[in-house]
């Protein structure tokens, strides 16, 4: 039963869904992360009578899992910390020998890492602001929330708290059970599982502590952190399902599904609701509705020898899919660029992708708006940008205002963000 819950909650979350719409790396780290922690705890708990092909099979699958998560998600780094603690507190704990073998699986893993570990550091000590802003203490709350209901309405709160509670129990369960260990005898499955919950969960609380330093807190990441918890929810289901049948004085039988539905469906509900909104939203496209009107408006506009200079890596990225999906881009001889706001903290793959494509402020001062985009005569500039009425609009001042002449502003609506349409000239 414990395990059926577990798997319920998260194949309802919200976030999960959310996260498994995207062609990103998100849910494939959250799934190398959740299989080395379940290989590290088969590992260390396993039987003593394992066959030598069996020992070595698993150890081979967590290698491949601690370099997977490393390779899929710098932040995998962390993770791989956290199950390296805990093998080495289980080392010393238990004192045999699988422990210290998942010890070395976690460390070759992690060396996997090292032909990239010039361009992490590099990148990690370049100063370069990330683009989240430093978390508060709503920002658990909201990845908390984002996990377990999403956008549920009024029953959230309710789930949120319930949620809490049997965390709390299931953790408690797990530590609890004939702690201390005895002298001489090794501790519970149990304490190590709540040891190994634990330390999966503070991924989340880990990264928000480094974040008050220097940012890099994003809900995206902390996807591994989500089963723990669907794990110790599950654990009080179990403890305190047993409790109530027994109080209840029923059978075992009768009152097994009963007990655990009672106990999960204030929080199942609320998942439920969300998990719908999370799929209807991936099947509206609502968020990449804006570009597809905008390039309809800017393909309408747009005259050969044009150029198109996108302001935001989410609007470049669109702007090349549509433009050449439609066949526009050859058919008007356009050029589609991207502005890059060095003070600004974004995301700069771009670089790996088209660097040539790129028009930043030096290259503008000197060679000039015509020289720095290759603008011929009579053409003119069309600047566009899926946007954040808030920010991005401000972030337009940075183009050079004296080099540029605006002729219009147009403004895209649709779905959940606005897109905006600039046609200009340069001054003079």
């Amino acid at each position: 039963m414990g395990g059926i819950v577990a798997g319920l909650l998260v194949a309802l979350s919200p976030a999960l869904i959310i996260n498994s719409r995207d062609a990103r790396m998100y849910s494939l780290e959250t799934f190398f992360t959740t299989t080395a922690w379940w290989l590290i705890w088969m590992l260390i708990t396993g039987s003593a009578d394992w066959s030598s092909r069996r020992r070595i099979a698993v150890s081979a699958a967590l290698v491949v899992a601690v370099a997977g998560q490393i390779w899929t998600l710098s932040l995998g780094v962390p993770s791989a910390g956290l199950q390296l603690a805990f093998t080495l507190v289980a080392s010393a704990w238990l004192r045999n020998r699988q422990s210290v073998v998942a010890v070395g699986c976690i460390l070759v893993g992690s060396a996997s890492l090292v032909p990239w570990l010039p361009s992490l550091l590099r990148v990690a000590l370049n100063g370069q602001a990330f683009w989240t802003p430093r978390p508060d203490l709503t920002s658990i709350s909201s990845t908390f929330k984002g996990w377990l209901v999403g956008e549920s309405g009024g029953l959230a709160p309710i789930a949120i708290a319930f949620a809490a509670v049997l965390i709390t129990v299931g953790l408690a369960a797990a530590l609890l059970e004939q702690l201390p260990p005895q002298e001489g005898r090794a501790p519970e499955r149990g304490q190590l599982l709540g040891l190994a919950l634990i330390l999966d969960f503070a991924l989340m609380p880990s990264l928000w502590i480094y974040s008050q330093f220097h940012s890099i807190y994003d809900p995206r990441y902390l996807g591994p952190s989500l089963p723990p918890l669907a794990i110790s929810i599950a654990a009080a289901v179990v403890v305190l399902g047993g409790w109530l049948r027994t109080r209840a004085g029923f059978s075992r039988r009768l009152t097994h599904g009963l007990s655990a539905a009672l106990l999960v469906l204030p929080i199942v509900i609320p998942m439920g609701m969300g998990a719908v909104h999370a799929v209807d939203g991936s099947r509206s496209d609502a968020n990449v509705e804006p570009g597809r009107q905008m390039e309809r408006q800017l393909t309408a506009l747009v005259r050969p020898g044009d150029i198109v200079i996108a302001l935001n890596p989410q609007t470049y990225f669109p702007s090349r899919y549509y433009l050449n999906a439609t066949g526009d881009a050859d058919r008007l001889n356009l050029k589609l660029y991207y502005w890059h706001r060095p003070t600004a903290a974004f995301y700069t793959g771009w670089e790996d992708i088209d660097g040539r494509s790129v028009v930043d402020p030096p290259r503008v001062s000197i060679l000039g708006w015509r020289g720095a985009v290759g603008l011929r005569s009579g053409a003119e500039l069309w600047l566009v940008s899926l946007v954040n009425p808030n920010f991005e609009f401000k972030a337009f001042d940075q183009l050079d205002p004296k080099g540029l002449r605006v002729l219009q502003t147009l403004y895209v609506s649709g779905g959940s963000v606005l897109a905006q349409i600039r046609e200009a000239v340069p001054a003079g």
